[in-house]
Protein backbone atom coordinates (compact mmCIF):
# COMPACT_ATOMS: atom_id res chain seq x y z
CA UNK A 1 0.00 0.00 0.00
CA UNK A 2 1.40 3.48 -1.16
CA UNK A 3 0.92 6.06 2.03
CA UNK A 4 0.44 9.73 1.25
CA UNK A 5 3.29 11.77 2.85
CA UNK A 6 0.47 12.89 5.56
CA UNK A 7 -0.32 9.59 6.39
CA UNK A 8 3.26 8.75 6.42
CA UNK A 9 3.94 11.23 9.22
CA UNK A 10 1.22 10.62 10.96
CA UNK A 11 2.57 6.80 11.46
CA UNK A 12 6.05 8.00 12.03
CA UNK A 13 5.02 10.60 14.75
CA UNK A 14 3.33 7.65 16.20
CA UNK A 15 6.35 5.24 15.90
CA UNK A 16 8.41 8.29 17.58
CA UNK A 17 6.24 9.06 20.44
CA UNK A 18 4.80 5.82 21.79
CA UNK A 19 7.31 3.65 21.13
CA UNK A 20 11.45 3.17 21.78
CA UNK A 21 13.83 2.33 20.01
CA UNK A 22 17.44 0.87 20.08
CA UNK A 23 20.55 3.63 20.13
CA UNK A 24 21.30 4.72 16.80
CA UNK A 25 18.27 4.17 15.35
CA UNK A 26 16.97 6.58 12.10
CA UNK A 27 14.38 7.21 10.45
CA UNK A 28 14.22 9.05 6.64
CA UNK A 29 11.36 11.29 6.19
CA UNK A 30 11.07 12.99 2.50
CA UNK A 31 13.56 15.89 3.12
CA UNK A 32 14.44 14.83 6.89
CA UNK A 33 16.66 12.13 8.62
CA UNK A 34 15.88 11.55 12.35
CA UNK A 35 18.22 9.94 14.65
CA UNK A 36 17.97 8.01 18.16
CA UNK A 37 20.67 10.13 20.50
CA UNK A 38 19.34 8.23 23.26
CA UNK A 39 21.49 5.80 25.28
CA UNK A 40 19.14 3.02 25.33
CA UNK A 41 15.60 1.79 24.35
CA UNK A 42 15.25 2.07 27.79
CA UNK A 43 16.00 5.61 28.26
CA UNK A 44 13.99 8.98 27.22
CA UNK A 45 13.89 8.98 23.44
CA UNK A 46 15.80 11.91 22.19
CA UNK A 47 16.09 12.11 18.24
CA UNK A 48 18.73 14.70 15.90
CA UNK A 49 16.87 15.87 13.87
CA UNK A 50 18.68 16.72 10.17
CA UNK A 51 17.27 17.95 7.01
CA UNK A 52 18.95 17.08 3.58
CA UNK A 53 20.33 19.40 0.80
CA UNK A 54 21.55 18.01 -2.56
CA UNK A 55 23.09 21.24 -3.52
CA UNK A 56 25.91 20.85 -0.45
CA UNK A 57 25.19 16.79 -0.50
CA UNK A 58 25.42 17.07 3.57
CA UNK A 59 22.58 16.94 6.10
CA UNK A 60 22.60 19.87 8.61
CA UNK A 61 21.57 19.40 12.12
CA UNK A 62 18.55 21.66 13.06
CA UNK A 63 16.83 20.15 15.65
CA UNK A 64 17.23 17.77 19.31
CA UNK A 65 13.48 16.35 20.35
CA UNK A 66 12.71 14.61 23.30
CA UNK A 67 10.35 12.81 21.49
CA UNK A 68 8.72 10.52 24.90
CA UNK A 69 7.56 14.15 25.95
CA UNK A 70 5.69 14.91 22.51
CA UNK A 71 2.08 14.81 21.78
CA UNK A 72 1.55 12.47 18.19
CA UNK A 73 -0.18 15.76 16.64
CA UNK A 74 2.98 18.26 17.23
CA UNK A 75 5.33 15.54 16.73
CA UNK A 76 3.36 15.33 13.26
CA UNK A 77 2.90 18.54 12.05
CA UNK A 78 6.56 19.05 13.12
CA UNK A 79 7.08 16.60 10.42
CA UNK A 80 5.40 17.75 7.97
CA UNK A 81 6.32 21.90 8.24
CA UNK A 82 10.28 20.93 8.68
CA UNK A 83 10.07 18.55 5.28
CA UNK A 84 8.50 21.04 3.48
CA UNK A 85 10.60 24.00 4.81
CA UNK A 86 13.28 25.40 2.48
CA UNK A 87 16.75 24.55 4.10
CA UNK A 88 17.66 28.15 3.21
CA UNK A 89 14.87 29.66 5.45
CA UNK A 90 15.81 27.59 8.56
CA UNK A 91 18.10 28.46 11.48
CA UNK A 92 20.59 26.68 13.45
CA UNK A 93 19.70 25.67 17.01
CA UNK A 94 19.50 28.29 19.32
CA UNK A 95 20.54 31.10 17.13
CA UNK A 96 19.60 33.04 14.17
CA UNK A 97 22.14 31.73 12.17
CA UNK A 98 20.99 30.43 8.90
CA UNK A 99 21.62 26.64 9.22
CA UNK A 100 23.96 26.10 6.46
CA UNK A 101 26.33 29.00 7.73
CA UNK A 102 26.30 28.08 10.71
CA UNK A 103 29.83 26.42 12.59
CA UNK A 104 29.23 26.21 16.00
CA UNK A 105 31.45 22.64 17.35
CA UNK A 106 29.45 20.45 19.09
CA UNK A 107 26.45 21.91 18.52
CA UNK A 108 26.26 22.58 14.41
CA UNK A 109 26.72 18.95 13.11
CA UNK A 110 26.80 18.62 9.07
CA UNK A 111 27.48 15.03 7.83
CA UNK A 112 28.18 14.67 4.11
CA UNK A 113 26.27 12.14 1.92
CA UNK A 114 28.81 9.83 1.53
CA UNK A 115 29.48 10.15 5.53
CA UNK A 116 25.65 8.84 6.20
CA UNK A 117 25.87 6.07 3.90
CA UNK A 118 28.70 4.43 5.83
CA UNK A 119 26.79 4.88 9.25
CA UNK A 120 23.65 3.66 7.37
CA UNK A 121 25.93 0.34 6.30
CA UNK A 122 27.38 0.23 9.85
CA UNK A 123 24.15 0.47 11.45
CA UNK A 124 22.72 -2.25 9.79
CA UNK A 125 25.40 -4.72 11.20
CA UNK A 126 25.16 -2.90 14.55
CA UNK A 127 21.52 -3.75 14.57
CA UNK A 128 21.98 -7.41 13.99
CA UNK A 129 24.34 -7.68 16.98
CA UNK A 130 22.47 -5.54 19.68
Amino acid sequence: MLLTAEKQAEELADLLVNNTQIPHQYFEFGSLFLLNVSSSEDAIQEYAFYKKDESSECYYKFESVTVSWCKKEIMQSNLETWDQQNIDDMKSIMSDVPLKEARREFIDHIIPFRQMELFKQAFEKFKQTY
